[in-house]
């Protein structure tokens, strides 16, 4: 569990994340309605959709793993604002994810 809590705390862990978040804004603005369902690039959309939803899911486990989901006190996963944001936008790329 040590090993969990220094990965989560650890700066690049923090670094990396938010590279992620960028490239997956950087990605939302290359995806739109006039993009054809069968280019290339709609297929590179959907398994890069998947890469990052898998890793803000992941995210959201090693987190909560460490830090308590809720009921663990003041340093639960989510007693913080931002990652109740975190979840909520992790939890709804998955379910739009399944549901398409």
């Amino acid at each position: 569990m040590l090993a969990w809590l220094q990965l989560v705390a650890h700066r690049w862990f923090e670094q990396l994340m938010l590279g992620l978040i960028l490239a997956s804004s950087i990605q939302l603005t290359l995806d739109g309605p006039t993009v054809p369902r069968d280019s290339p690039l709609k297929q590179a959309m959907y398994i890069m959709d998947i890469f990052f939803c898998t890793a803000f899911g992941l995210e959201v486990v090693l987190k909560a793993v460490v830090m308590g989901f809720l009921f663990n006190g003041k340093g639960s996963y989510l007693r913080s604002a931002w990652n109740c944001l975190d979840f909520a936008v992790a939890a709804v790329s998955i379910l739009v994810l399944v549901l398409e």
